[in-house]
């Protein structure tokens, strides 16, 4: 009998011969898939389900059906499918074997389709946040619309403009384990480059001449907010009724102590989910506009803070002198800095992401008990930032834009979460987590108050150095600003230092939370 081959399709290639050459092969054929399934399935089945992915899956589905899923940990983006399916057949043509084996899908094209949406295409959803991002910033530019956009920043609506266009309908969100390849590629991709970006700008001499008071003072401020984040869990944790919550309250403590960057960054190495970023935007932005003008009016208080603290006119007039001293340096970018820092950036990423994976094993295999505490997306957040910071001590920090490419990365970042969630699974959790966010706030507060009379500092540079902790970069210099014009350069550098020590504080005030959860 002749063997005939024809191609389906699909891509599945049908065999029949004879009767007992057809068993015969179709028997050595099977226990050689079976084979290679089974040693797939031991090779991949620990990490895949610990990423959450596909995981590898055991022929549970009977003899006639058997999926091996090789889904892929954050560190390899993209998942493959290996699918074997067995069908048999009674006849004159004998018994025949039925191999299908898809093709790998490839970043935005052969990505599936996952749920339901008006935008599916990858290119067309990374469209979609470019275009929400550029019309929230030309908005945020129209006199009229200034006010809205001081009590509302841009960030808040980065977020919640592409949650709106999820929820109704338009791009897709996290459904069932699967990622819109661009999400991917905003999340695994450019966060690491902005993140080695906005630490490439620390600049370890200024902070140095800032003045041991003003630094202590930011460091007391940051101490607040690592012990009132456990406190603020324990004391509403029970009211979110989410164990998984202080993931939440570990993503704020990134944006409390460095700025909008860490809050991302953090939330990554920990896993926190598109709603517990969302509560976390939220409540930043709700304390911001209420802890703000607090910071403002206290210099109304100054004389009855001075005597509360005990500081005399001379320690005050030493402590605004050597703010003087700083100076701050603006530079126009050029289309060759941004190629320099593109090239960079994307070295350091790709450094990061190989090493990320091995020291993660190194952990699994010698010290389990920290698995799941240090994770192979902790690992690529710190490597990233050691990266930063060292490599600011070289000329590298002197290439202009770093900070305006970063920042512009991060806000497609913060998009990215926003359109991966729902606005149902925010606003349910909403309230009991805003309460818990007001009762951190305070404990940040009565620390501030506390190291202030310890250390006997001004109202001026306590109000700065909380705001440098709250609002970062985009906050302090205002707040600078309102108390004295000339501790400005002072106030940008004091963010500074927040930014250099957020993806470090913030991942310890996320352990205690877990801790205490």
């Amino acid at each position: 009998m002749a063997v005939v081959s024809t191609p389906s399709p699909s891509g599945a290639v049908w065999a029949s011969a004879g009767l007992a050459t057809a068993a015969s092969a179709a028997r050595t054929s099977e226990r050689r898939v079976m084979k290679a399934v089974g040693s797939m399935q031991s090779e991949t089945a620990s990490d895949y389900d610990d990423a959450g992915g596909a995981g590898a899956r055991s022929c549970r589905d009977g003899p006639d059906r058997c999926r091996a899923g090789l889904g892929s940990s954050r560190s390899s983006r993209w998942r493959v499918r290996w699918a074997v399916e067995r069908r048999g057949r009674e006849g004159t043509a004998g018994r025949s074997v039925y191999l299908r084996a898809p093709p790998i899908p490839r970043p935005m094209q052969d990505a599936p389709l996952g749920p339901d949406a008006l935008v599916t295409d990858p290119v067309q959803t990374a469209a979609v946040l470019c275009a929400v991002l550029a019309g929230v910033f030309a908005l945020s530019r129209v006199k009229a619309l200034s006010k809205l956009f001081e009590f509302v920043p841009p960030v808040i609506w980065a977020y919640f403009v592409p949650m709106v266009l999820t929820t109704v309908g338009v791009t897709q969100p996290y459904a069932d384990g699967y990622t819109n390849p661009a999400y991917d590629l905003f999340g695994y991709v450019l966060l690491p480059m902005a993140l080695f970006l906005l630490m490439l700008t620390i600049d370890l001499k200024a902070i140095a001449s800032l003045g041991k008071m003003a630094l202590i003072m930011l460091l007391v401020g940051t101490l607040g907010i690592v012990i009132g984040g456990p406190i603020a869990f324990l004391t509403a944790g029970q009211l979110i009724g989410d164990p998984e919550a202080w993931k939440g309250l570990a993503a704020l403590s990134g944006s409390w102590i460095g700025g909008t960057g860490n809050m991302a960054a953090v939330s990554d190495m920990i896993g926190a989910s598109e709603t517990h970023f969302g509560l976390a935007v939220l409540a930043d932005t709700i304390i911001y506009v209420i802890w703000l003008p607090i910071l403002l009016g206290s210099k109304r208080f100054s004389k009855q803070f001075a005597r509360f603290t005990g500081i005399s006119d001379e320690q005050s007039a030493k402590l605004k002198t050597a703010a003087e001293s700083l100076k701050s340096e603006d530079r126009v970018a050029t289309s060759s800095d941004y190629l320099y820092l593109l090239a960079i950036a994307c070295g350091v990423a790709f450094f990061a992401d190989l090493v990320a994976p091995r020291l993660a094993d190194v952990v699994a295999r010698y010290l389990p008990a920290l698995r799941p505490v240090v994770s192979e997306s902790t690992w690529r957040i710190l490597l990233v930032t050691s990266c930063g910071i060292s490599l600011s001590f070289t000329p590298l920090r002197s290439i202009a834009g770093s900070h305006q490419l970063a920042m512009a990365l991060v806000y497609l970042f913060v998009a990215r979460m926003g359109a991966g969630a729902q606005l149902s699974d925010v606003a349910t959790q909403a309230v009991p987590f805003l309460i818990g966010a007001f009762l951190w706030i305070m404990v940040h507060g009565c620390f501030c108050l506390l190291g202030a009379k310890l250390f006997r500092v001004d109202v001026h540079t306590a109000a700065i150095a909380s705001a440098a902790n709250i609002g970062g970069a985009a906050s302090a210099p205002i707040v600078a600003a309102f108390h004295n014009e000339r501790l400005v350069p002072m106030s940008i550098v004091m963010a500074i230092v927040g930014y250099a020590l957020g993806n470090y504080a913030a991942y310890l005030a996320a352990m205690l939370c877990r801790l205490v959860a």
